[in-house]
């Protein structure tokens, strides 16, 4: 059997979608498999959940192959980056993935070995410390940017009260 692809984290995550990324096996491989399970912050048993290499995957949560108890296939390619859509908001997901070659019988893994990556409360990141210095005719804003690496701008909302709703838009209107 192949090798086990490497360094498998989240990349990005947004209120339904989690972006998924890992380094290629080092041997000879036709694609990788990665389950999704909804779970909560004490994760289940994967113990020698059987990847059947013709496993049926669908990006959307919940639309591929179960594969044991409520694990999902969400991808089966042999590209080093998946997009799984279809989860809740504020929910805890578990992945995890193995390689596969050929198409003949399933592989058998121990859980101990399987490389995971796991959100603990799906949602798009917000910036952290924000900070306000205000001057005579202007203010000095300062935060940190989100950890996820998926976001593209920060919108800044200015009000001369509290800011009573969600600002929406990418902020040209």
């Amino acid at each position: 059997r192949p090798t086990l692809p490497s360094n498998f984290r989240v990349t990005c995550q947004t209120t339904n979608t989690a972006t998924l990324a890992w380094t290629a096996p080092s041997s000879s491989y036709d694609g990788v498999i990665i389950l999704a399970r909804l779970s909560s912050t004490v994760y289940p048993s994967f113990d020698e959940i059987n990847f059947s290499p013709n496993a049926v995957t669908a990006a959307a949560y919940g639309s591929g192959t179960q594969v044991g108890a409520g694990n999902y296939a969400v991808y089966k390619g042999a590209l080093t980056t998946a997009t799984v859509t279809g989860l809740t908001a504020n929910q805890a997901y578990r992945f995890i993935i193995v390689a596969y070659k050929g198409g003949a019988a399933p592989y058998a893994y121990s859980s101990t070995t399987l490389p995971t990556a796991s959100i603990a409360a799906l949602n798009t990141p917000d910036v952290s410390g924000l900070t306000a210095a205000p001057g005579n005719t202007q203010v000095t804003l300062n935060w940190s940017n989100p950890t996820a690496g998926c976001y593209s701008e920060i919108l800044v909302v200015a009000n001369d009260a509290a800011v009573a709703f969600i600002p929406t838009g990418d902020g040209t209107a």
